[in-house]
């Protein structure tokens, strides 16, 4: 699916060799200070103003902070969305995070609407919302929810609340959903990694066997044990990286 070019210099030894140097440049010259930065997406060469602090590249092995602000965050995901998100698509963002792929979104699907989920406060109110100001967005509505089946979840060792899929879709959307982006890996304060897109794809899936059945995107370190899942909700699933996925209804 991935041109073989595009995944030697964006997710194998190329993008490594770019990392390591990105890496050492901002050991050298790094500044915590917020302020506004101009991105260039590297692979799909989309631009925009993006808000952001840079954390010390010498704590980390990979500074996401870092790499979104040079544009190569992720860049075969950026790559697959601007294949398969046309200009008219309403889609639905869980875990925006920063606001990163949610202005790619919404340069992408100019006639749609861009349904941002982010239940991390901090994000949302520090960095989500002034990313879609400053880039002047009104085709994205932002919501600070947690889409899950749980009662609560651990944020950052905050318990917030859940919201079921459906309820959130028939209270916020209520409208036909082209495409689902499903990104919901993060670390309570204990360092472990909190995921939930198994049971958010089984309540999609759920939802969907009765309506228009939406492209969905999502990151998994669990593909072995949602393969079944998707194949008998008659998905196709082909793969971006070893944890990034795209499912296409058949």
């Amino acid at each position: 699916m991935i041109n073989p070019f595009y995944k030697f210099i964006f997710d194998g030894f190329g993008l490594r060799l770019i990392i390591k140097f990105i890496t050492l440049i901002g050991q050298i010259n790094y500044h915590r200070e917020k302020r506004i930065r101009n991105v260039l997406v590297k692979s799909t060469l989309n631009n925009f103003k993006f808000y952001i602090d840079i954390e010390d590249p010498k704590k980390f092995k990979f500074p996401t902070k870092l790499f979104r602000t040079w544009g190569l965050y992720e860049p075969l995901t950026s790559l697959v969305l601007k294949k398969y998100v046309k200009e008219n698509y309403n889609v639905l963002e869980i875990g925006s995070a920063y606001g990163y792929f949610t202005i790619q979104f919404a340069k992408l699907s100019k006639n749609g609407t861009i349904y941002a989920v982010e239940p991390n406060s901090n994000y949302y109110e520090n960095y989500l919302t002034k990313n879609i100001e400053i880039n002047n967005l009104n085709n994205v509505k932002l919501f600070c929810d947690a889409i899950g089946d749980e009662n609560t979840i651990d944020v950052k060792g905050k318990n917030v609340k859940t919201i079921s899929f459906e309820n959130f879709f028939n209270k916020n959307i209520n409208k036909d959903l082209d495409f689902i982006f499903i990104d919901v890996d993060a670390r309570n304060l204990k360092g472990e990694i909190v995921r939930n897109e198994i049971n958010i794809l089984k309540q999609i899936f759920e939802f969907y066997s009765k309506n228009k059945r939406p492209k969905i995107f999502v990151e998994s370190k669990d593909l072995d044990n949602i393969t079944d899942l998707i194949r008998k909700n008659n998905y196709t699933i082909r793969n971006i990286t070893k944890r990034h996925f795209i499912l296409l209804p058949n």
